[in-house]
């Protein structure tokens, strides 16, 4: 047992260390003190509270240091197992980016000041990107950004032979979506399929703004040219292969359907320029890329 304190003095002052079995040696403690390890306090007398504070303040700072740095090889280390698990450990969504191609199906024929002509669209690379979260096993939300060039192309058909201007015009879609996974897989790619509605945007380029200006649209020598937002759906199908633990290559066609742009022309006019065209117009597009998993397994 340890040694009793002297009578009179503070016993919450003593620093009491455990018998040891072998011959009782002494140490000096913060300048001052020589502590026995058989429990005594010699050639100083008492530490003082201040004292022993400071040694146990001093131990309990090494010991949250060594804690921290255990801590901080192991999340180090789980880190570089899994890159992407630190810091999106609480975090379960994927990103996306494709590329391909869109179609746009929008072909009108329109009377201008007596000629006749017809509106088309060329076919254009398309990019998208976007982010998703799974809601259940198989089912999931995505949200995406689409964009490229969906250039107009007005033709008179009175002439022979034909002739026509082409307007730069840049297509955007913003795009929410349900996808619906498929149970199995089959030689290790899983289909899906998907539908969601949009919010077009189709804006005239400042080249193909000032090129109406000078050189008009139609049969009317000077146009002016604005963007044309519509809202629209679409629905599409895919394909996903895993490639690696947090990869997919994904395979993807889908068709977006809106009404169709006029780019701010009316359908009437005395004087100005017109484009009376109506109807239902579909964009068709074929894309591949890649979906990479962040988060959770």
């Amino acid at each position: 047992m340890a040694e009793q304190a002297p009578r009179g003095q503070n016993n919450n002052l003593l620093l009491f260390l455990p018998e040891a079995a072998r011959k009782p040696t002494c140490r000096k403690a913060i300048g001052i003190e020589v502590l026995c390890t058989s429990g005594r306090a010699v050639k100083g007398g008492v530490p003082s509270d201040q004292e022993v504070h400071a040694i146990m303040m001093k131990r309990e700072v090494v010991r949250n240091l060594m804690v921290a740095a255990v801590l901080c090889l192991s999340s180090d280390t789980a880190q570089a197992k899994d890159p992407f698990m630190n810091p999106f450990k609480d975090i379960d969504m994927t990103l996306f980016g494709m590329v391909g191609g869109a179609t746009f199906y929008d072909k009108r024929n329109f009377i201008s000041a007596d000629e006749k002509y017809k509106s088309s669209y060329d076919v254009q690379p398309r990019y998208v990107y976007g982010t998703g979260v799974p809601l259940t096993k198989l089912l999931g939300l995505e949200v995406a950004y689409s964009t490229g060039p969906a250039n107009l192309r007005a033709t008179n058909i009175s002439l022979s032979p034909r002739a026509g201007h082409v307007y730069d015009v840049n297509h955007h879609t913003a795009s929410v979506n349900v996808v619906l996974h498929g149970p199995a897989k089959f030689f290790g790619v899983r289909p899906y399929v998907t539908a969601g509605w949009d919010y077009n945007r189709f804006a005239p380029t400042l080249a193909a703004k000032m090129f109406a200006n000078s050189q008009g649209f139609g049969a009317v020598s000077a146009a002016t040219l604005t963007y044309t937002d519509k809202l629209g759906m679409n629905a599409g199908v895919g394909l996903e292969h895993k490639i690696s633990p947090r990869v997919l290559l994904r395979l993807d066609a889908r068709d977006h359907i809106c009404g169709s742009p006029t780019y701010g022309l009316p359908a009437q006019a005395s004087s100005s320029a017109i484009f009376p065209v109506a109807g239902i117009a579909h964009n068709v597009e074929y894309t591949v890329g890649i979906v990479v998993h962040i988060g959770k397994k």
